[in-house]
């Protein structure tokens, strides 16, 4: 009798070890890679690499017999009744109960003739475009597509399988999935459809007042905030126009308590422009990680959500109305379209890169990581994109992630000192997390937690920033040469 009940013990107790083998192997915790070899260095040699190979640069020239083509179209986004609000945990994957205001797919295609398209750019008001969504559509199109959000909290959630995005954004649901890829299939495919020639016109409105760094306490230091507003319009010859919008404030102004479908400040914005220029506007988050809204005094208290998030629309139109410049971004452009179509010679180019980027580490404590067996199973992973469309000395790049306002305030200033004007976006086909400055990687949150943003949600990190941005100095450097050798 005892024999037998040492027996059962000792298998009680291995199975209790494999048990927590089991849970330690595919749901952690890991401890943290270290190794910037691993973590950094060979990541980057071969992003850098592919950037670098000649048949990743698509570029055409751009002059009077072969001008910039443009086209566009928007496509309502319609939800599958009861689909839930992405963008807060506490919603607890609450359903949304109706349109606020419309939710939109936005899509400008571009090439150097009618019938040879070279690359879409697609907006969305989503809170962030997933992988899965964003092959799909690719597999469709058939084309280089640049992805990018409007990062509104008040738009669907459930198109994400996994727990991590159920966290956000409530029980998956392939129906919403599809609707947004079909929605984006059939904007593109509009797009590619109406190309015609279009001159090009850049502007930047600083707008320091209403962004904030919400991980630092100085946040009126230019080096830590993205202030900058652009303003990119194209023009056809029968006068229709395209206003697209970038701004890097996170669309979190209609909070939590919300649960009509709403794009946030972004959508005021939009219909702003287009009652100022006319025509379409469309939005592209810039690089909203650690950039929080900065409400216009006067609305801060008293209104509701909505109320506010007008106020931030009315406050950067007013913005555009007061310092708005218009410049060519390919030379010999004017804002009203010549019959001649004489630009002088430019450029359109793409770089359509496919990434693996730096092991996803999701950190629970300052050394200890997630299993990543357990987030590839919850749809996080390495893959990525970053693609990026050069149309003159105007540089679009996507982030697959929320790209630090930090980060995106440097890239600006480095592209500016190459004689270009470099407009970086978050978001762009894959979610990686936060892309946040090395320098805040090991911070710790009243000197003990890590810190949500800078820690938990930079999962690509240590070296993250390193990562990214030398893949996009080598984009941009294989974008500028190849469009001077041709």
């Amino acid at each position: 009798m005892q024999l037998m009940r040492r027996r059962r013990l000792r298998l009680a107790l291995f199975l209790a070890a494999l048990v927590l083998a089991a849970i330690v192997v595919v749901v952690g915790p890991w401890p943290v890679v270290i190794s910037m070899r691993r973590a950094v260095t060979r990541p980057t040699r071969r992003a850098v690499e592919q950037a670098a190979a000649e048949s990743a640069v698509e570029v055409r020239r751009v002059n009077d017999t072969a001008p910039l083509f443009a086209g566009w179209a928007v496509t309502p986004l319609v939800l599958p009744e009861g689909t839930p609000l992405a963008g807060y945990g506490d919603r607890r994957g609450a359903s949304g109960v109706g349109y606020h205001d419309p939710l939109e797919i936005g899509a400008v295609a571009f090439g150097s003739a009618a019938a040879e398209p070279c690359a879409v750019l697609v907006t969305s008001d989503l809170l962030v475009v997933t992988e899965r969504i964003s092959e799909s559509v690719r597999s469709e199109i058939g084309l280089p597509l640049l992805f990018t959000a409007t990062h509104t909290h008040s738009g669907p959630g459930a198109a994400m399988p996994g727990l991590v995005a159920r966290a956000f954004g409530g029980r998956y649901d392939p129906r919403v999935e599809q609707a947004i890829v079909n929605a984006m299939v059939e904007a593109a495919r509009e797009a590619v459809s109406k190309l015609e020639p279009a001159t090009l016109l850049v502007g930047v409105v600083d707008a320091p007042g209403f962004v904030r760094n919400r991980t630092r306490d100085a946040t009126a230091s230019y080096p830590l905030t993205d202030p900058f507003l652009d303003v990119i319009q194209f023009e056809t010859a029968a006068g229709k126009r395209l206003t697209l919008l970038r701004y890097s404030a996170h669309s979190t102004v209609v909070g939590a308590g919300n649960l009509e479908y709403s794009a946030g400040y972004p959508g005021y914005l939009r219909m702003l422009a287009e009652q100022r220029f006319g025509g379409e506007a469309f939005f592209m988050a810039g690089a909203v990680g650690s950039m929080g809204p900065r409400v216009p005094e006067g609305a801060q208290n008293g209104a509701d959500g909505f109320a506010r998030a007008e106020a931030l629309a009315r406050a950067l139109d007013a913005a555009v109305a007061e310092r708005l410049e218009l410049r060519p971004a390919l030379p010999g452009t004017t804002g009203t379209m010549q019959p001649e179509l004489s630009l002088q010679p430019g450029a359109l180019g793409v770089v359509d890169l496919a990434l693996r980027s730096p092991p996803i580490q999701l950190r629970v404590a300052h050394g200890l990581r997630v299993s990543p067996l357990f987030l590839a199973i919850n749809g996080v992973n390495r893959r990525g994109r970053m693609t990026s469309i050069l149309l003159g000395d105007l540089v679009i790049i996507g982030f697959p992630g929320d790209l630090s306002g930090e980060i995106g305030a440097e890239l600006r200033a480095w592209g500016a000192a190459r004689g270009l004007h470099v407009v970086p976006v978050s978001f762009a086909g894959a979610y990686q997390g936060y892309i946040s400055p090395d320098a805040y990687y090991r911070e710790l949150r009243n000197g003990e937690s890590l810190a949500y943003e800078t820690g938990i949600m930079s999962w690509t990190g240590p070296g993250q920033e390193e990562f990214f941005v030398s893949t996009a100095h080598a984009v941009v450097h294989a974008l500028q040469s190849a469009a001077v050798a041709r």
